[in-house]
């Protein structure tokens, strides 16, 4: 299972208050792009885990495929997604 959250001392600084030091529950997120057939389609900040998923349904929403037999292959790297449709080789490993 991914870790979607991590606990760590935070300090909180308030308008009215003094500076309040305690343990507090964070998401964690990581930078990511998706990139279909040699072109960066997404790049933002997302939740570690179902990159897959996320990467289908953004191109699927967006138009770029009508779904998974659009693609040949799909390659999940660190911090990215590298999708290529049928009209285009898949990369070698």
């Amino acid at each position: 299972m991914v870790k979607t959250k991590l606990q760590l001392r935070v300090t909180r600084h308030f308008i009215s208050d003094r500076p309040e030091e305690k343990e507090d529950i964070l998401v964690d997120e990581h930078p990511f792009s998706i990139i279909l057939d040699g072109k960066k389609r997404f790049e933002g900040v997302i939740t570690p885990g179902r990159f897959r998923e996320f990467a289908v349904g953004f191109l699927f929403t967006r138009g770029l495929i009508r779904g998974m037999g659009d693609l040949e292959c799909l390659e999940i790297e660190e911090d990215r997604v590298v999708a290529k449709s049928w009209t285009k080789n898949c990369p070698g490993p």
